[in-house]
């Protein structure tokens, strides 16, 4: 009896160990740019904090269709008014906050260009065709 339940550790260690490496496997796919159809109000909301945080602002509009057709998001500067209500005019010298999407099929990241940071979303976004 002792015998049949050391060969039976035996199998589960290895199993557990394929399991195991699979899982590795899976992960360690690299990232490239992805792209999201539609995003959920879920993913959104999610993706908007992210960016409001990493440009220090309380909040943000990100369009549900941001990642459509490009993995890119670059936030627009609010543009400053005259006093009559016109939009001022003037060179912007700095750079606006650039963010990729990148995934593999099964995870997906949001990398902040400008900080050099990647924050793990928690849905996964198909790789840009």
């Amino acid at each position: 009896m002792k015998k049949r339940r050391q060969t039976s550790v035996r199998i589960s260690g290895l199993l557990l160990s394929i399991v195991v490496a699979a899982a590795c496997q899976t992960s360690a796919e690299p990232l490239a740019p992805a792209t999201v159809s539609l995003l959920t109000p879920a993913q959104t909301v999610e993706i908007q904090r992210i960016v409001a945080a990493a440009v220090g602002q309380q909040q943000v509009r990100v369009s549900n269709s941001a990642f459509a057709q490009t993995h890119i998001l670059v936030l627009e500067p609010a543009m400053r008014r005259t006093p009559l209500g016109t939009v001022a005019t003037g060179t912007t010298t700095t750079k606006p906050p650039t963010f990729h999407l990148l995934g593999n099929g099964l995870s997906c990241q949001l990398y902040d260009v400008g900080n050099n940071v990647r924050h793990t979303l928690t849905f996964s976004c198909g790789m840009a065709p």
